[in-house]
């Protein structure tokens, strides 16, 4: 087990180098992508490599805040609660991570003599417990290796009730009269043990999380991409086309769950949903149920 995961994005790589070299000389072990075995499968390296982390240290940039991979690694460093953010040009935090109180090592970047640094490092050492004596003036980068990771009835309209918001959606379009589609917002569940630092709201997996069970042994997560509009037939084989997070099992949601976006994630003005109407995979004498968004109706009107 290494002391550090570095995660960042590729613009930032002179960055990443010079706090991976400050730590290298604090005595930490530290490991970031440069650090991947010639041969070895990438996603499958940095999984086993975030996982083996004491500390995930993610360095917010307006790169690092567009990526993919970053979001899903600060995402296991946050669900472990042993992520240490640190700020490094100027950007908006990711929603799901402006929680956490978050270092600003930009000053420190401009002169070394910075304190900021230092309080990183007494962040990171509670994490890492005691690290290496310090190795200063050693500008030698070690590279870690790194083993191969072996019914209601048609024609009805009815308001949802909103019960008390915890913590929004689709594209709407009419043509000669008739209702099509509105935007895909597929979910899938997510088997696991639920680690506290998860909550509804947060993204998870190239989505958001909008359920968790009481027992906290799964989530579900709805996806928060515009992938367009479509008819209620052409949405859900959209849904099982879907690739997202490396899971290929996306489905439409089903009306219940559909409610529970709304009052979830929607109330709370969480997961971009536009004013508009989304497909259920519920139908009722083979119509699909849609809901508007923001107002709650659900209908079964037969112009699916």
């Amino acid at each position: 087990m290494h002391d550090i995961f570095i995660s960042y994005a590729k613009a930032d790589y002179e960055i990443a180098n010079i706090i991976a070299d400050a730590l290298s000389q604090e005595g930490f072990e530290t490991w970031w992508d440069v650090s991947i075995p010639t041969g070895s499968t990438f996603d499958q390296a940095i999984e086993y490599a975030v996982v083996n982390a004491k500390c995930v240290i993610v360095l917010w940039s307006e790169n690092s805040s567009k990526s993919e991979w970053v979001h899903v690694e600060a995402a296991e460093g946050k669900a472990r609660n042993i992520l240490v953010p640190i700020l490094v040009s100027e950007t908006e935090i990711p929603f799901a991570f402006r929680r956490r109180q978050t270092a600003d090592l930009r000053p420190w970047l401009k002169d070394r003599n910075h304190p900021s640094f230092e309080r990183v490092l007494d962040d990171i050492r509670r994490l890492c417990d005691a690290p290496k004596e310090p190795v200063k003036n050693n500008n030698q980068k070690t590279e870690q290796s790194l083993p191969s990771p072996g019914p209601e009835q048609p024609s009805v309209q009815k308001q949802v009730a909103h019960p008390e918001p915890e913590k929004k959606f689709s594209k709407y379009m009419k043509i000669a009269g008739l209702l099509l589609l509105i935007a895909l917002t597929a979910f899938a569940v997510k088997n696991f043990v639920l680690q506290s630092e998860i909550q509804i709201g947060d993204a998870y997996e190239n989505g958001i999380v909008f359920e968790i069970a009481a027992d906290g042994s799964s989530l579900k997560v709805c996806g928060n991409d515009d992938i367009g509009s479509y008819n209620w037939y052409e949405a859900k084989d959209m849904a099982a086309e879907y690739k997202a997070g490396g899971y290929s099992d996306w489905r439409l949601p089903t009306k219940e769950e559909l409610n529970t976006m709304l009052i979830n994630l929607s109330n709370e003005g969480l997961g971009d949903f536009k004013d508009d109407w989304y497909w259920s995979s519920t139908a009722t004498d083979g119509k699909g149920w849609e809901q508007k968004f923001p107002e709650g109706f659900q209908q079964n009107n037969g112009v699916g």
